[in-house]
Parts: C-alpha cells; sequence; structure tokens
C-alpha cells in the first residue's frame, strides 16, 4: 500500500501477528538510482537515492525473514536489474499487477498489466529464472470470469510460487463488495496449482474466517483492514488457535470414546 506499507507500519504489523508484511510498490527505476547502506545507528539496510539521499527502502534486520519486496515495473530487463538489488535483503519478491492508480496504470505497471498478458509473463519469468528468492505476483479481476482464470494460469506458467488476487476489477478500485466468488473458481481450477491468496473486504476476524471457508484460499492479505486496525492479525490467531484447540480436544475425545466403545 503506497505510503502506509513502511518500515514503521510493517513492524507493527510483525509484532502482532502478521505472517508476512510487504512494502509499499517501488518502482523499479528508483531501486535503480538507489544505493544500498548499511545503517549502524538504527540496525537497518536503507536503500538511498543517488540524487537527493531520500530513503527509497529501509528493511530492520528483524524483518527481513519475513518481508516481501513489491516492485512495479512495465520491463522485465529493468525488472531483473530492480531486483537483483535487494534479493539478498528480502524473503521475497512481487510484482504488482493490481495497483489502478493512474501513475501506475499510465506507465504500463499496476493493473495496467492486466491488459498485456505477455508482457507481465515475461517481468515474472525473467525474475524467476534469475533471482535467488521466491517470486510472486498480486492481479486484480479481469471483467469476465474466463479472462481472470485465463490470466492467473498464465502467470503461474512463468514459475511463480503464489499469486495474490484482490477480487475486484481495476475500474471498481475498493467500491462496491469483493466478488469472492471468483477466488473460489480459481481455487477449483485443476490447472491452477500455486497458493492463492485472497485481498479484499477483510476488516474483522468474522470476515477472515468466512473469506477462507467461502474462497478455499490458502491464505489472506489484508490491507485497509490493517489500517483500521494493525492488531487484526493478532486477533485473527488468537481465534484460530482457539478453534484449533476445540477440534484437537473433541478429535481426543472421540479417539478415546473409539478406543473404549
Amino acid at each position: 500500500m503506497v505510503r502506509v506499507g513502511l518500515l514503521p507500519f510493517r513492524l507493527l504489523a510483525l509484532r502482532h501477528g502478521a505472517d508476512l508484511v510487504y512494502t509499499e510498490e517501488i518502482i523499479d527505476k528508483k531501486l535503480l538510482n538507489a544505493k544500498r547502506v548499511v545503517n549502524q545507528k538504527l540496525g537497518t539496510i536503507d536503500f538511498v537515492n543517488k540524487n537527493d539521499n531520500s530513503i527509497v527502502l529501509r528493511i530492520a534486520e528483524e524483518e527481513k525473514e519475513f518481508i516481501v519486496c513489491q516492485i512495479g515495473s512495465s520491463n522485465p530487463a529493468t525488472a531483473l536489474k530492480a531486483a537483483k538489488i535487494i534479493e539478498n535483503d528480502v524473503e521475497s519478491i512481487d510484482v504488482n499487477m493490481g495497483c489502478p492508480e493512474h501513475f501506475s496504470v499510465h506507465a504500463g505497471m499496476g493493473s495496467g498489466l492486466l491488459k498485456r498478458p505477455k508482457t507481465a509473463r515475461s517481468i515474472l519469468e525473467e525474475l524467476t529464472k534469475n533471482v535467488s528468492v521466491p517470486i510472486s505476483c498480486k492481479v486484480r479481476l479481469l471483467p469476465k470470469l474466463k479472462d481472470s482464470l485465463n490470466f492467473m494460469k498464465l502467470m503461474q506458467s512463468a514459475g511463480i510460487h503464489q499469486i495474490g488476487v484482490h477480487s475486484r476489477t481495476r475500474e471498481e478500485m475498493s467500491r462496491g463488495f469483493a466478488h469472492w466468488s471468483t477466488i473460489l473458481e480459481a481455487k477449483q481450477d485443476p490447472e491452477l496449482t500455486i497458493p492463492v491468496l485472497a485481498s479484499g473486504d477483510c476488516f474483522s476476524v468474522k470476515d477472515a474466517f468466512e473469506l477462507r471457508r467461502y474462497t478455499q484460499c490458502d491464505g489472506i492479505l489484508i490491507a485497509r483492514g490493517a489500517c483500521h486496525n494493525p492488531y487484526i492479525f493478532n486477533d485473527i490467531k488468537s481465534k484460530w488457535d482457539e478453534v484449533a484447540r476445540e477440534f484437537n480436544e473433541t478429535q481426543t475425545v472421540s479417539e478415546l470414546y473409539d478406543e473404549h466403545k
């Protein structure tokens, strides 16, 4: 999330239950114009703009194993150069194919890549073949279900390890209800075998459980819900642990009953 997925917010999310945290979308060319600096005072790795010394990306030591750097790119070669700069300091790299903002779409990045599937796949393939960390992408929906599924499967063919799906179209931005049914369709497509992470309208523990149950997704990406409540991750985990304990207790009772009946 632009202007949200910065270091303080990422650390807050990690310390309160998030399994992974994403940077804001960082344009590949910004990384190409950055130098890597070890900040001894803060204990961070800083990628600093060579011209004005502004911070392009700051990574804390405690998040290195949990941080996903999300890059915006419209060109395979440029994306690869940017990825090579950061690959040793992040857990994985995600290519943004969902940003609906004009600056991103106009430059052929973000959800603009939904209309350029060959380029999108080429970017991912260049990364999966030449970068040492896992590569993923986050997409939005196309107007037709068939086109959405075909796009996801084409991205899968580039060798990515998972795909995040914001279940709205570019035109919908964040308006209206997310189309969770499309994620269910993706999970039920036998040709789509990589993990699918669901995104859209997850604002509470109840939403998280319902999203997981309804879509059969492999994981959940929480954006606006975390902005409203950064502690949502702990809330979800606490409830999940409670359900798991209840299940285990029930299973144990059932096994004892079977043994002694």
